[in-house]
């Protein structure tokens, strides 16, 4: 449960994650958002330094669109998919992983009053990553103890990885996501290239290289055997985010494992 898992052409045998042109790659689904007039996304600038902008869509359908002029790099890391209905619909998810996932148990749901008011449902479920060629994410863990799904549609991608131990966590907490590379002393590394499924269980340390513009569809899910493992990482992430690179407030998600958990120990 502890090991990342790869499918290679998943997609072959269950078809795509994105299963329409929307989802599949990313000119479609950058005029997507265009067309429903989606706010500006939060992009990674990644040249000589790195910074964070807020682009709008015609400006990255320009940037995708040409390659030849480029100075520095976007990566695009928040793309929430469940706000949008279209999106949801073109999701092909992974049956073995919908038939055991537990995750709507443990996301609140607004009331009918509450989305009245305007309050949305937590976009954590599905997601999409849209990166430039040389777009590097440094090591980190992903949010609140969730189990991680990426299935490429797009480009090529090189999946990084270190052994999930208390040593190299405190490699990634003294050094940061780039530096800490240098006391890591093995990581772990494959290509992930388009129809390729990579499975990643909770609080793996990870980084991300892309290699050719890339697309691609991700999900988070929540498995019995590791739930107890998700909350206390959950939980460690609210009192110092700097091992993640997307700082969530799970208290919400919390009770909720904390109800699910007791329900398992009545079983």
């Amino acid at each position: 449960m502890g090991v990342p898992v790869l499918f290679r052409k998943f997609a072959n045998r269950f078809g795509r994650m994105g299963r329409s042109a929307t989802t599949s790659d990313i000119n479609s689904f950058l005029k997507h958002q265009q067309r429903i007039v989606r706010p500006s996304p939060t992009c990674q600038i990644q040249g000589e330094k790195l910074e964070t902008k807020h682009l709008d869509y015609q400006t990255l359908l320009d940037y995708f669109s040409d390659s030849s002029s480029r100075s520095q790099a976007i990566n695009m890391l928040d793309n929430p998919a469940e706000g949008d209905s279209w999106l949801v619909k073109d999701f092909n998810f992974p049956e073995f992983i919908v038939n055991r996932d537990m995750i709507e148990f443990c996301i609140p749901r607004p009331s009918a009053h509450e989305r009245r008011d305007g309050v949305k449902f937590p976009l954590i479920r599905l997601w999409m990553l849209v990166s430039a060629s040389g777009s590097v994410s440094g090591f980190h863990r992903d949010v609140l103890g969730l189990w991680t799904g990426v299935e490429v549609q797009q480009g090529l991608k090189f999946w990084f990885w270190a052994e999930q131990n208390e040593e190299n966590i405190e490699h990634r907490a003294q050094h940061g996501e780039f530096n800490c590379v240098s006391k890591i002393s093995i990581v772990y590394g494959i290509p992930l290239s388009p129809g390729d499924l990579f499975i990643m269980s909770p609080g793996i340390i990870h980084a991300v290289v892309t290699k050719g513009d890339s697309f691609a569809n991700g999900l988070h899910f929540l498995l019995a055997e590791t739930l107890k493992q998700s909350l206390s990482l959950a939980r460690s992430d609210a009192a110092n985010g700097h091992l993640t690179n997307d700082v969530r407030d799970g208290r919400k998600l919390y009770n909720e494992l904390l109800i699910v958990i007791n329900l398992l120990r009545m079983d």
